[in-house]
């Protein structure tokens, strides 16, 4: 796999029902591979076509490179897929020579994350929005890391910021076009443990999991919408946190029912109903100024 403006580096598949091809792109995820994975990454590496000496020390390996490799992608599946080589081929066999050596107390790698709260926010035009990017390895707070920040639409404060001893920096967008959505990343340089995990950008793709330690880029991404005078947006999500606000991993909810209500005295009029788009969003436009509330 090539790194964007980096180096190629070694990766084996795993995800055996999706598909992978020449061309396709990845992004390293925050998804924790099974350690036994790790272990065997660490032992039993992928290599390149290119690496020399071969052998390559790793205990009882074969002559024939290839052979060798689809071994270990073997024994890679068999963990991560649930994958039985079959022991009379001379792969098969090989494969289970390794298998049978990974230690089932194998330790895993850490992980790193990089994560935006909040994940979506709507805001009116010409407010300013704060978000808060948190950095972690293992779940542990990374200090002192620069993050490059973008967003297709609206000012940044900031283009890069650097975290403090909790693994945090804030930074602000603000934009004045109603009914837009800008899209927001957070980008980090940093070291990619082996047993990394690569998805593809697009669905129904291979994992890819990395073979060996390398540095590259880990992103964190967020959506901010704005809306003009006289409307009301609302996003419908599993609030697992119990925050009251949108945070990553909070799946949104399409097809629910929001009931927008005007405050009039002592009651409450129906103003309208609506069902969630595939974003968790509903918006009532053309509304006069007053008080409102979704039920």
């Amino acid at each position: 796999m090539e790194l964007t403006d980096g180096p190629i580096v070694p990766v084996f598949c795993t995800d055996i029902p999706h598909h992978v091809g020449t061309g396709d792109t990845f992004v390293a995820s925050d998804e924790e591979m099974d350690c036994r994975v790790k272990w065997l990454l660490t032992h039993y590496p992928s290599r390149l076509t290119t690496y020399t000496p071969w052998p390559d020390g790793a205990p009882g390996s074969l002559s024939d490179r290839y052979n060798e490799m689809a071994a270990r992608q073997a024994a890679v599946w068999h963990f991560s897929d649930g994958l039985d080589p079959d022991v009379g081929t001379t792969i098969g066999a090989r494969a289970w020579e390794i298998i049978d050596v990974v230690p089932s107390d194998a330790c895993a790698a850490d992980a790193p994350s990089v994560a935006i709260t909040p994940a979506s926010t709507v805001n009116p035009i010409n407010t300013t929005q704060t978000f808060t990017v948190t950095v972690t390895r293992g779940g542990e707070p990374v200090s002192g890391q620069e993050v490059n920040l973008s967003a297709d639409l609206g000012a940044l404060s900031a283009d890069a910021i650097t975290t403090d001893d909790q693994g945090q920096a804030t930074f602000t967008l603000t934009y004045d076009m109603p009914d837009t959505t800008s899209n927001i990343d957070a980008e980090a340089e940093m070291s990619l443990p082996v047993g990394t995990i690569f998805v593809g950008t697009e669905e129904n793709k291979q994992k890819l999991v990395l073979g060996e330690e390398t540095t590259g880029s880990v992103y964190g991404s967020a959506t901010a919408t704005w809306t003009g005078t006289g409307a009301v947006t609302t996003i419908s999500f599993d609030d697992y946190n119990m925050n009251e606000a949108h945070d990553a991993g909070e799946p949104l909810l399409e097809g629910w029912t929001v009931t927008l209500y005007k405050e009039n005295g002592a009651s409450w009029d129906l103003i309208g109903a609506d069902t969630t788009d595939s974003a968790g969003m509903v918006s009532f436009t053309g509304l006069s100024a007053g008080d409102y509330r979704v039920v």
